[in-house]
């Protein structure tokens, strides 16, 4: 099947998700060419806002441009964040492809969801979402999970002296703060019992875990604290109603001990390695950290344990991308039995 693939390398190495699973035949459109260069400074993502009318148009109409161009059998859509519904009808209409949207997003969180993505939602012949709690609410929706990508999340080739005891990556989201705040009382900042670094956007503006904050760590940074930490923790973001993360997959793959907050979906994939990696709350958090920071060369086992449960188990991009693809042949034969 001839593919077109919509998503954004501005992220990148955490985004195109799909682009290398391409074949010669299929088409990459990267909306980083319209909205990447509005996003160095503060300054031009203002000017984005005046003007994002003006860009989303040009997408759109370059979009459609480029499916009437390609004929493409398979439209694939990560997130559309900037696509018109009338942009996907028209795809429809004029190249009879099979819409698919891969969606990480919730589509429940108006905060972060634009009412134009809500409204395309029902254009597509096929929903692929990463979030359990979104199958009952729309029509055509599948579960697929995150994954990663083994050219950037891999182990160190040699040992690492460690620099973190605990390592927790992502923003300061406000269900997040009590599991940093519990990490931080580990912590003595004139002499850390327990050496604990936050890493994201927006911890320096919580007062009291300021002088815990890392920064962000992206790219190769972001492998390398993994490397360098003796635990790193796997928390969900509840806002969005996620039961796993990109770092769910991430964390493991390379090869660092992960705790894992415990949901529905890190139960399916850890569960079968105990009870001790998971937890429900802060306190839980603490106390499975003391417990793991004393038995290192248990920590050290269980840590190639999680990453042959990732590596082994097909949980890369390219599984999820033929994962789909499958689902699509389905849909075109009439044979899926998707939720309707």
């Amino acid at each position: 099947m001839r593919v077109l693939l919509l998503d954004n390398s501005q992220y990148f190495p955490a985004s195109p998700l799909f682009a290398d699973c391409l074949g010669p035949n299929d088409h990459f459109f990267d909306e980083a060419a319209f909205i990447a260069k509005f996003d160095h400074s503060r300054g031009q993502r203002v000017l984005f806002a005046f003007i994002q009318s003006a860009i989303v148009w040009d997408l759109n109409r370059a979009f459609l441009e480029t499916a009437v161009r390609h004929r493409p059998e398979v439209v694939l859509v990560v997130k559309g964040t900037y696509l018109s519904p009338s942009t996907l009808a028209q795809i429809k209409g004029r190249t009879g492809a099979t819409l698919v949207c891969f969606a990480t997003d919730d589509l429940r969180n108006r905060r972060t969801v634009p009412q134009r993505v809500r409204m395309a939602a029902a254009e597509y012949d096929l929903y692929c979402t990463v979030r359990r709690a979104m199958l009952p609410e729309m029509a055509r929706t599948e579960f697929v999970m995150c994954g990663y990508r083994p050219s950037v999340h891999y182990p160190p080739l040699e040992r690492i002296e460690p620099a973190f005891d605990v390592a927790l990556i992502g923003g300061a989201d406000a269900d997040r703060v009590p599991y940093a705040r519990a990490l931080a009382e580990l912590a003595d900042p004139l002499g850390a019992q327990v050496n604990v670094g936050l890493f994201g956007g927006y911890w320096d503006r919580v007062p009291e875990l300021r002088w815990l904050a890392c920064g962000v760590a992206s790219g190769s940074r972001y492998r390398e604290t993994l490397w360098r930490s003796k635990i790193a923790i796997a928390l969900v973001r509840r806002a969005n109603r996620d039961d796993h993360t990109l770092k769910t997959f991430e964390l493991p793959a390379c090869r660092v001990f992960t705790l894992f907050e415990d949901t529905d979906t890190h139960r399916v994939l850890f569960g079968a390695l105990g009870e001790d990696i998971f937890f429900r709350t802060p306190e839980d958090l603490v106390h499975r950290v003391r417990s793991w920071l004393g038995r290192p060369t248990q920590r050290e086992r269980m840590a190639w344990a999680e990453w042959t449960v990732v590596t082994k188990g097909k949980h890369t991009w390219k599984d999820r991308y033929d994962q789909i693809l499958g689902m699509v042949e389905q849909v075109r034969a009439g044979t899926r039995g998707i939720t309707v």
